[in-house]
């Protein structure tokens, strides 16, 4: 029945489970990606530095939209640079969390946990995931974005639609292609 394979849960929960403990260790590691050093981290330090958010003329990143950098500087503030790196890997675990959770209620367990092993597998999620950028911020807030639209859409609540905009909202001031999600 159905088109998928039969993969045990226990060994999807235990794939999970190992990937977690992989970028866990990754990401208490010192960051040392550029873009995570030159702007993620950096303009946030350097608005530490002189205790106010200013204009940097050097640094044409500082114009981009800066809302998880925000969550960064208070990072940077409280400990340092690895709890960013662990900020924004919960932003993936959240996200994995939050595709098994739409995708039980939609498609059922089985599904839904396979869903959410293949997704923190992707290497690239895995790369993301030991660093500060700001791609899973973007991914969770266009998936609940997407997921507000979907339960707006079935429910015609304007709650629901109103969490998407939440979600959309925040996905725009993340990253400028999130604008996507608006359309």
């Amino acid at each position: 029945r159905g088109c998928l394979p039969r993969f045990p849960a226990f060994a999807l929960w235990t794939l999970l489970a190992v990937t977690l403990v992989t970028v866990l260790i990754g990401a208490l590691s010192p960051p040392l990606n550029y873009d995570t050093l030159s702007y993620h981290l950096g303009i946030p330090k350097e608005y530490i530095r002189y205790r106010k958010i200013f204009y940097l003329p050097h640094q044409v990143y500082s114009n981009f939209p800066f809302t998880l950098e925000m969550l960064y500087l208070l990072s940077l503030l409280l400990t340092g640079d690895i709890l960013a790196k662990l900020v924004h890997l919960s932003f993936g675990v959240l996200t994995v969390a939050a595709v098994y959770a739409f995708g039980r209620r939609h498609f059922g367990s089985r599904t839904a946990l396979l869903a959410s092993a293949i997704l923190f597998n992707i290497p690239l999620v895995g790369f993301l995931s030991i660093t500060a950028y700001i791609d899973l911020g973007v991914t969770l807030y266009g998936f609940l974005a997407l997921v507000g639209m979907v339960n707006w859409f079935y429910s015609g609540k304007r709650k629901d639609l109103l969490v998407s905009a939440i979600f959309t909202g925040l996905a725009m001031g993340t990253k400028y292609t999130a604008i996507l999600f608006f359309f």
